[in-house]
C-alpha cells in the first residue's frame, strides 16, 4: 500500500513538472536574482531555464526579457517580486482612466470630453472637503 502511495505522489509530481510552462531568460540588465530555496535568492544568468511558480526579484534600474515556450517575448521591468506566471499573465501597460480630447474629424470641437489632471482632481477634493478655523 506504501509503495503505490509513493508511486502515485511522485507520477503527480513528476507530471506537474511536466506540465509546467518554462520560461528562458534571453536578456537581463542589472540585478535579477530568484529564489532557489526559501530564503535563498540565487542571480539569474542569460539562458538560465525557470518556470511560471519561480519566484524573481528584479532590482532598481533592472530589467528581464523571457521567452515562454510559445516563443513569445515578454518583458518584466524594475522593482517587482512575485511569481513569474503573475507578471506574464497580467496586462501591461496604463489603464485608460479618462477620454481624449484629441480627434481627427473635421468640424468635432472635442466639447464635453475632459482629461482629468492630478491639479483638478486636487481642486475636486478641496471643494469637498470642509474646513474649520479653531
Amino acid at each position: 500500500m506504501k509503495k503505490i502511495f509513493a508511486t502515485t505522489v511522485l507520477m503527480g509530481l513528476f507530471c506537474a513538472a511536466l506540465f509546467a510552462e518554462g520560461f528562458t531568460v534571453k536578456k537581463l540588465v542589472g540585478k535579477v536574482s530568484y529564489e532557489s530555496a526559501p530564503g535563498v535568492w540565487t542571480k539569474l544568468k542569460k539562458g538560465d531555464r525557470i518556470t511560471g511558480d519561480t519566484v524573481i526579484d528584479v532590482s532598481l534600474h533592472s530589467q528581464i526579457e523571457i521567452t515562454g515556450e510559445d516563443g513569445k517575448l515578454y518583458t518584466i521591468k524594475a522593482m517587482k517580486k512575485g511569481k513569474v506566471a503573475s507578471f506574464v499573465t497580467k496586462t501591461s501597460g496604463l489603464k485608460k482612466s479618462s477620454t481624449s480630447t484629441g480627434s481627427t474629424v473635421a468640424g468635432d470641437t472635442g466639447a464635453g470630453k475632459t482629461i482629468s489632471t492630478s491639479s483638478s482632481r486636487a481642486s475636486d477634493a478641496q471643494e469637498d472637503l470642509i474646513w474649520s478655523d479653531e
